[in-house]
């Protein structure tokens, strides 16, 4: 599966004056239907909703909490609309602001936030799934109990992934070293596990290695291409993520912020060629 890359950073510099690139699904969902068929073409097989920072937390910074059921779902409609039976549709949930670690959210409230997204975007037709972007593995246990509670009321059987996100060092995610965040990570009950952002695709050499060894899922990786003026070249970054692991040991490649439809292009020309 070829992942597409950053929605979000793409759709940033395009969102004018609307404070949230996720808004966008109402107010001008030609352009995200746009970026969602720019990664299509380049030789994208999984396109990502955009719905990763339509939590309620970062929701009420923009004055729209109450829109969160109807975002998601939107979200995913015009992902599918795109897709339509060429890719997949991965329904994103991002990690929001708030951290049950540091007693900043409790477990039962995020839990029920996740349960909530995720209801909207099986509602809107997604295939995954997509939990992305963690630094905190107790996020991750709410996360993946909410998606799972949201399956069962939908009663759907939907993959669910994981990804997590790693220090610009690549020894630790969020407050807890690397080996610990992982080990814990490992035990979710989930079909697919990966690493994604960070400090583009050497940060994530370390947490590849682990995984490779240790953990019992199927992988992702889906790293940053750099940010804004700061972007790696397509051919830059595709041979550095293409050196963190042998092909065949990966089940998802892809991007994530900074890398734009010619990155994904890059990609899939390069993995085309080894298999």
């Amino acid at each position: 599966m070829i992942k597409d890359g950053g929605l979000g950073s793409l759709l940033w510099p395009q969102r004018g004056s609307i404070e949230s690139v996720e808004l966008l699904n109402f107010s001008v969902p030609e352009k995200v239907l746009a970026v969602h068929q720019a990664f299509l073409n380049a030789g994208a097989s999984a396109l990502t909703s955009n719905s990763f920072c339509a939590d309620p937390q970062s929701l009420a910074r923009v004055d729209a909490s109450q829109q969160v059921d109807a975002l998601h779902q939107r979200a995913a409609e015009l992902c599918r609309e795109v897709a339509g039976q060429q890719a997949l549709v991965l329904g994103s949930l991002g990690p929001g602001w708030l951290s049950p670690t540091r007693a900043e959210i409790s477990l039962e409230e995020l839990t029920q936030s996740y349960r909530e997204r995720a209801t909207a975007l099986i509602k809107g037709g997604v295939d995954w799934l997509w939990i992305e972007t963690v630094r905190d593995p107790l996020q991750a246990q709410a996360a993946v109990s909410g998606a799972r509670q949201a399956l069962a009321n939908c009663r759907k059987d939907l993959p669910i992934a994981v990804l997590a996100t790693v220090s610009n060092s690549g020894q630790q995610i969020g407050d807890l070293n690397l080996t610990e965040a992982l080990q814990s990570l490992i035990s979710l009950d989930i079909e697919l596990l990966g690493l994604n952002c960070s400090n583009q695709p050497k940060s994530l050499q370390s947490g590849v290695d682990y995984l490779l060894k240790h953990s019992p899922h199927a992988l992702a990786l889906c790293p940053n291409a750099g940010l804004m003026d700061q972007t790696r070249s397509p051919t830059d970054w595709v041979e550095s993520l293409l050196s963190l692991a042998k092909p065949n040991q990966i089940k998802v490649w892809g991007g994530c912020c900074g890398a734009s439809p010619q990155h994904i292009q890059a990609l899939a020309q390069s993995l085309k060629s080894l298999f």
